[in-house]
């Protein structure tokens, strides 16, 4: 049920079982779709009808929610256990509260909202995302998972060893754990090169100071020494 409203792009806001997604959140992962968007190659080489947003909270986001009826003449309309769709605006999007969620589909959604991972669910959530790995769903909660807490998956697997896995799946995983180590390296020694990247980007696209300190957590000092490099 959470993947019907999926296009071919799918963007995925997952907050903690410690936070909540406030207004600004909304509009930030507004701004990444759009962003997005504008940044791809052609003039809209991809269509807004084609982008979907999801986002996740342990709890129902009140407030946020409230905002979208009063401000936006958004509808919220409950399509089952923890699963609404934010109706009446431009992009395509679904709240998922993950504390609701009860359908056999989406069990393992509730690996999200685990503060201290259960390995056992993990170890089971890895077994079956092996066997669907074509799924885009399963794809989505994998990309966050991995995210979220890289090395609880990396745990897992290498306490799993590999007789489990069959010869068709085993060079596929394999390709994934080489991803999050790769991945767990870029962030620990490339973290600040990549926010310096967004930040010309940004700059480049003529977004104002305030957008750009938000996207990318510099301060207002770096950014124009950035942007005076760029002349």
């Amino acid at each position: 049920m959470i993947g019907k409203i999926f296009r071919k792009y799918n963007i995925f806001e997952y907050r903690s079982p410690t936070d909540y997604i406030s207004i600004d959140d909304y509009y930030n992962v507004k701004a990444y779709a759009y962003l997005y968007k504008a940044l791809s190659e052609g003039t809209n080489k991809i269509d807004i009808k084609e982008i979907t947003i999801t986002l996740t909270s342990s709890k129902y986001p009140r407030k946020l929610i409230d905002y979208l009826k009063s401000e936006q003449g958004a509808a919220i309309k409950r399509i089952g256990n923890g699963i609404y769709y934010i109706e009446n605006t431009d992009i395509e999007t679904q709240l998922i509260v993950s504390k609701e969620l009860k359908d056999e589909e989406t069990k393992y959604l509730k690996l999200l909202q685990i503060e201290h991972q259960n390995k056992e669910l993990v170890r089971k959530w890895i077994i079956e995302y092996i066997n669907n790995i074509k799924n885009p769903l399963y794809g989505i909660i994998m990309n966050v998972l991995t995210e979220a807490n890289p090395n609880e998956i990396l745990e897992v697997y290498k306490n799993m060893g590999v007789a489990g896995i069959n010869d068709d799946n085993r060079k596929f995983l394999l390709d994934i754990m080489r991803k999050l180590e790769l991945d767990k390296k870029l962030r620990e020694e490339g973290r600040e090169e990549g926010r310096v990247e967004v930040a010309k980007n940004l700059l480049g696209m003529g977004m104002d100071m305030l957008t750009i300190i938000k996207a990318t957590g510099l301060e207002k000092e770096e950014i124009e020494k950035i942007k005076a490099s760029m002349n």
